[in-house]
């Protein structure tokens, strides 16, 4: 927020040529690079093309708020180099800045810096790590969201370790009516599960748990440890073991 109030300060007061424009269009390019960041599914460095505008102008703004910059003043007898933009940046600038400040805005940023948007929270990644070590041995697979499986130190069944790109590899060769391997390492994974060799899953209800095979594996021979998923904005996990285990226990 308070880069874009910098650079709306900067255009204000700057001269109307085309290195300003420049500047100001290249900024603002710059800085829309947090909307990859914002959207998940993508590393922060990407943010990292941003940061020096970001910080330049974040600075000309706490600056020029407190009164320490000094006001420059325009020469006289400037001209503007011809047609100019910067009334339409400033436009795109002040739209931006609204929209950075409004109410769900502002709560949807702070749930991702609670990382409470597309990732459990340290809480409840900690209490999935807890569940798994409890239910498993250290030489048991598991099927689970590879993050959980690392952090627990346990191997995923079938390596089964990026559950988008099976489960995308999946549909696509059962929509073309081909059995590669996509659709051998679901069966091999829903055998698995019927002969209850899988200690424990912690499924993704809206990737893994809509294979049918796997979802009706688990159905018939496993049992839920909680009666509430975890959720985030993008993921519902819920956990099972085998239905013998859970009622000797």
């Amino acid at each position: 927020m308070l880069a874009l109030v910098g650079l709306y300060l900067f255009l204000m007061k700057g001269r109307h040529t085309w290195p300003v424009e420049l500047v100001g269009w290249g900024s603002l390019g710059f800085m829309a690079s947090v909307v990859y960041v914002s959207k998940g599914g993508t590393m922060d460095y990407i943010f990292t093309i941003g940061e020096p505008a970001m910080a330049a102008f974040a600075a000309l703004a706490v600056t020029s708020i407190v009164g320490w910059k000094r006001q420059e003043e325009e020469s006289e007898g400037t001209k503007p180099h011809g047609p100019s933009t910067i009334p339409l940046l400033r436009l795109f600038i002040a739209i931006a800045a609204t929209t950075v400040v409004c109410g769900p805005g502002i709560g949807f940023i702070w749930r991702t810096l609670k990382q409470e948007t597309y990732e459990l929270d340290e809480y409840r990644t900690r209490q999935v790590v807890e569940l798994i070590r409890q239910h498993t041995g250290e030489n048991d697979e598991i099927l689970a969201p590879p993050f959980y499986a690392f952090l627990a130190k346990r191997r995923i069944i079938c390596d089964y370790s990026e559950i988008f790109l099976w489960t995308l590899k999946y549909y696509n060769e059962r929509q073309d009516k081909v059995r590669g391997a996509g659709v051998v390492t679901v069966e091999r994974i829903a055998n698995a599960l019927r002969e209850k060799k899988v200690k424990f899953v912690a499924l993704d209800l809206d990737q893994t748990g809509k294979i049918p095979e796997i979802r009706e594996a688990i159905a018939n021979t496993y049992e839920q440890l909680r009666q509430s998923e975890f959720r985030t904005l993008n993921t519902r996990l819920m956990f099972f073991i085998p239905r013998d285990r859970s009622q000797a226990e």
